[in-house]
């Protein structure tokens, strides 16, 4: 990814995290009711939130790379390896009580 796309990306993900924690916060409310409601309400995590407020807290921008040179096949097999194990083993609730 160039610059402009790692920008837009990074900008629009930490802005999805930070409504999915929000709408967990916001159903806590009685005004929200219905099955619909309870379902988000039990599958969403209000840390979500947390985690966009650091990233936004943070910044958005990778620093400057020295040398831009292409990536050799074996480290882009590494790279879509490790993409599709976190693919596996994403959770979007990642603690619960019970």
């Amino acid at each position: 990814l160039g610059p402009v796309s790692h920008r837009k990306l990074s900008f629009s993900l930490a802005t999805i995290l930070g409504i999915t924690g929000a709408m967990k916060v916001l159903f806590y409310m009685d005004s929200f009711k219905g099955p619909l409601f309870d379902l988000l309400r039990d599958n969403l995590w209000e840390g979500w939130a947390v985690w966009a407020f650091l990233l936004f807290l943070l910044g958005l921008e990778h620093p400057p790379v020295l040398v831009w040179e292409p990536l050799q096949g074996t480290r882009k097999t590494i790279g879509w390896l490790a993409l599709f194990v976190f693919i596996l083993t994403f959770t979007p609730v990642p603690f619960r009580v019970v």
